[in-house]
């Protein structure tokens, strides 16, 4: 059985794509796919992508337990005949609140999948996210923290947040470094949006399911509050962008973190062998 890794990431219709995906998970089983969504991964017996993961929930004892839970899970979704897992979870990177925190995209990455390899060892067959361009993707988290009413946490700098040089092929290369075998599919934001279909059939490299068999179609959840919705949490005296967006950053700013995406999609369109950049 194959299992494919989705991390989101956060904020790029993620959200909408796993409503989907559990809107049709029957059906998908149906035709060999089994779904692993934030409704699973973050309950008992799993707890697989807890934010934070810490030490405490990381010791001999729980990570053999857990390993355990998941070889058992495995063998039972196989005798049903299911031909791959997708496991969709944007908190396998880390949540947002440490984004904030430590001014940086995904800081905890590195370590967060240092544990998962401890968990899955070589079971990983693939591994996917959606990158987005700088601005707007730190606008649109900031846009969820007021939505659900979390404080942003001391020490957040956005002028910090522009400077950071880390970046999504950070990410794609924290990935590389505990499973270097394993390809990567990349898609850019804008590619799928509105296509759940096309992104599960790009994840898994195959149709989900034959011709003819009818998905319930895409429902756009957890969107980004409104420009009412932000200046009522966040004072009448914000300043939004012409697109009702809060201006978290300064033009020259911005410039540099467009400038900053352009080059990270340049590379992986040149990458080779295990990464595959699905462009426009």
């Amino acid at each position: 059985m194959e299992i494919i890794l989705h991390t989101g990431a956060h904020r790029t219709g993620t959200t909408s794509f796993q409503y989907w995906l559990r809107m049709n998970m029957d059906t998908l089983a149906d035709h060999g796919t089994a779904i692993w969504d934030p409704v699973i991964t973050r309950r008992e017996p799993f707890m697989l992508f807890n934010v934070p993961l810490d030490d405490a929930t990381d010791t001999p004892r729980m990570r053999q337990t857990t390993a355990k839970r998941l070889r058992t899970e495995f063998a039972r979704l196989e005798a049903r005949g299911i031909k791959r897992l997708l496991i969709s979870e944007e908190n396998i990177l880390g949540g947002l609140h440490p984004c904030f925190g430590r001014n940086a995209l995904y800081p905890e990455a590195h370590d967060r999948l240092t544990r998962l390899r401890r968990l899955f060892g070589d079971r990983i067959s693939r591994f996917a996210f959606t990158i987005r361009d700088y601005r707007p993707f730190w606008g649109s988290a900031v846009g969820l923290m007021v939505a659900r009413k979390n404080a942003l946490p001391t020490g957040t700098d956005f002028r910090k947040i522009a400077a950071n040089p880390r970046g999504w092929r950070d990410l794609s290369e924290d990935f590389a470094a505990q499973f270097p075998e394993v390809p990567q599919i990349i898609a850019p934001f804008e590619r799928f949006l509105d296509d759940p279909f096309g992104q599960l059939t790009a994840l898994i490299g195959a149709p989900p399911v034959p011709a003819g068999v009818r998905l319930t179609k895409p429902v756009q959840r957890n969107a980004s509050p409104s420009p009412e919705q932000l200046r009522a949490a966040l004072g009448a005296e914000t300043l939004l962008t012409p697109a009702g967006k809060v201006a978290l950053f300064f033009p020259e700013e911005i410039a540099a973190m467009e400038a900053r995406y352009t080059d990270d999609q340049a590379w992986f369109v040149a990458q080779t062998g295990p990464v595959t950049y699905l462009a426009r």
